[in-house]
């Protein structure tokens, strides 16, 4: 990373109340996992695999649901929205996906997260934009690059 994106990435980390770096989407121990989903949507790794964000998104909806380890199953979180950060050029912006929790889930978590923001879905498939999704799960903050348009969203 070069040194004129590292102070705008520090300050948007900054922004979005992470009292400590993310952890960084990585798959360097060998993980076996699915290209895609149990929703068919991307799949991140969040942490040292600990938790998988899948992303699906349509014309003008995305929605970000979390996975345990596995990436199979649901992992709900006592959050009541998630962050996805967007970067382009030298500015930044924030979208906030509100819980959204399945039926099984308990009062006040939840593994679904939602978003009707248009301009979130026109960042996400923008190629000059870098988009983070960044989580807080038991105090603990996680994070995953959205892989761009011929990305590999895992690394094998």
């Amino acid at each position: 990373m070069t040194h004129g994106l590292r102070f705008p990435l520090l300050i948007l980390l900054l922004l979005s109340g992470c009292s400590r770096s993310q952890r960084d989407s990585v798959d360097d121990a060998g993980h076996d996992h699915a290209a895609e989903g149990p929703h068919h949507g991307m799949l991140m790794e969040m942490g040292d695999g600990e938790l998988h964000a899948e992303l699906v998104h349509g014309r003008d909806w995305a929605t970000v649901y979390i996975l345990d380890a596995t990436a199979t199953s649901a992992c709900p979180i006592d959050q009541p929205q998630i962050q996805v950060n967007v970067t382009s050029g030298n500015k930044g912006r924030q979208f906030r996906l509100t819980a959204s929790p399945e039926k099984n889930e308990r009062a006040g978590s939840s593994s679904r997260f939602v978003s009707a923001d248009r301009q979130l879905v026109e960042a996400l498939t923008d190629t000059d934009c870098k988009c983070r999704i960044a989580v807080l799960h038991a105090g603990i903050p996680y994070g995953a690059a959205v892989p761009q348009k011929g990305e590999h969203a895992h690394q094998h």
